[in-house]
């Protein structure tokens, strides 16, 4: 199995995800990895080839993935200029172009400059190749990020479009706060789930969670305890041609024992979400956890989102807790999405 170096660059809407569903992924693909260098919205690893096809496949919050060529020290504009010369971008007859990007707190260097100086290297580098702005065989990209410009050549591009047009399709049935394709994708690579594994979502709702697992190769299965719910989500499911097991039934009292291989859920909360087997949202949600271990085969995980961070209660019930994200939703919502293995 041959390993590279892949420069990965991400989305900005969140600080930790990104990075925490790449770990997802690539565990949950059982894919060894090392990180070798960490920026905002950026990181370095080094990884075998397959990593490239499965985190594009998966990943919603990577926007692109290259072939990592070089870390340069980006201070001073004339510093980057420099170190450019250095580059080894062997590409031979090819077309190619190449696009600078800039990131977070990028340096003050001029991207188009950039891109200027990384052409004419590879000319004089390449010979016979030639720049082709709109169908290139080759792309170089770089981007520009704190003090450094990574350079590599493009892979993958992440057609995140796709999310959205889901959201929209799914729209007329959605419910107020209900989780978007987005996160909802990232919940179910942060929950390490392999093709062909099923993974659980016993507060499906309206069947987001159902449709991203389906996609990426998973078996879904889902419940709830409302019934129009349930009827809601199967109609989501075939809006796409995905048949899942989706029954009505209450979360902490399924029928499963050490038999599911990951669990994905944003349950109810607030008093629009009132359920009706509990005194409280969070007191059905607590009392779910302490079902999920038994429902889950040991090492696996759950990736749990709640309006409030649940992590001493999930370690209360036995499992090991991985890692806490915070995510603002709006001004009168954040989620914790919670990673732990039972």
């Amino acid at each position: 199995m041959t390993n590279m170096r892949l420069a990965l660059i991400y989305s900005g809407e969140h600080d930790t995800l990104p990075k925490a569903e790449t770990r997802g992924i690539l565990e949950g693909e059982l894919l060894q990895y090392k990180v070798l260098e960490e920026y905002p919205q950026a990181m370095v690893i080094e990884a075998p080839e397959q990593a490239v096809s499965r985190l594009a496949s998966r990943s919603a919050m990577l926007k692109t993935i290259l072939k990592h060529i070089a870390t340069l020290e980006a201070k001073q504009p004339h510093q980057v200029k420099e170190l450019i010369s250095t580059l080894n971008i062997p590409i031979g007859a090819k077309t190619f172009r190449v696009r600078v990007r800039r990131g977070r707190n990028p340096p003050s260097v001029s991207a188009t400059e950039l891109e200027r100086r990384i052409g004419e290297l590879i000319k004089i580098q390449n010979p016979s190749s030639k720049a082709d702005l709109k169908n290139p065989q080759v792309e170089i990209q770089g981007y520009l990020t704190s003090s450094k410009l990574i350079v590599g050549q493009l892979l993958a591009s992440i057609k995140r479009g796709s999310f959205k047009a889901r959201q929209q399709a799914m729209k007329a049935i959605y419910k107020p706060g209900s989780m978007n394709p987005i996160t909802a994708r990232v919940l179910i690579n942060l929950s390490r789930v392999k093709p062909g594994e099923t993974l659980l979502d016993p507060f499906c709702g309206p069947g987001g969670i159902l449709v991203e697992a389906a996609l990426i190769g998973a078996k879904a299965i889902g419940s709830d305890i409302d019934f129009l719910v349930v009827e809601e989500a199967r109609q989501n499911l075939a809006l796409y041609g995905i048949e899942a097991k989706i029954e009505v039934a209450d979360a902490r009292s399924l029928p499963y024992q050490n038999t599911i291989d990951a669990i994905a859920t944003d349950p109810p909360y607030g008093r629009m979400a009132q359920p009706k087997a509990a005194n409280t949202p969070r007191k059905l949600v607590e009392e779910f956890i302490e079902k999920a271990l038994s429902y889950l085969k040991p090492g696996h995980h759950l990736a749990l989102s709640y309006s409030s961070n649940l992590s001493e209660k999930i370690e209360q019930a036995g499992f090991k807790l991985i890692e806490v994200h915070k995510q603002r939703v709006h001004k009168s919502l954040t989620r914790y999405i919670h990673i732990a293995k039972a």
